[in-house]
């Protein structure tokens, strides 16, 4: 899955460990400090075979609101990324759709942002 890739990408760029600090699919409870990647969406466009577009989320959160703020632009100022490799997929272009936006506080205690994603890539 690409979000695999994705998150092996943001370790490389040192924005946190997978499975402590960047995880797809589900963020633990007990993760204070954490990058979640979940996709929603992306056309299919049946004259490219092989090639996928996706639309996914960052959903970050920290304690506090400069640690949750500082950590999402830290993730925005990554792209766009332009013919990348990681692990089995290749992508045409990772690209941020705008600016962190403010979440509000998630469990009555987390400093949340959210930013939107796409990517176009294929498997290797």
């Amino acid at each position: 899955m690409s979000l695999d890739n994705v998150a092996q990408f943001l370790e490389n760029s040192r924005l946190g460990l997978r499975g402590k600090v960047i995880f797809t699919g589900s963020l633990p409870i007990d993760a204070t400090t954490g990058i979640l990647l979940r996709q929603y969406g992306g056309p299919v466009d049946p004259y490219l075979p092989g090639i996928i577009r996706i639309k996914f989320q960052a959903v970050i959160r920290a304690a506090k609101y400069a640690a949750s703020k500082a950590l999402a632009d830290r993730l925005v100022a990554l792209f766009p990324v332009v013919h990348l490799v990681v692990g089995s997929a290749y992508f045409y272009e990772i690209c941020a759709e705008g600016q962190p936006m403010q979440f509000g506080k998630e469990i009555a205690v987390f400093e949340t942002f959210v930013v939107n994603l796409s990517a176009t890539w294929r498997s290797i």
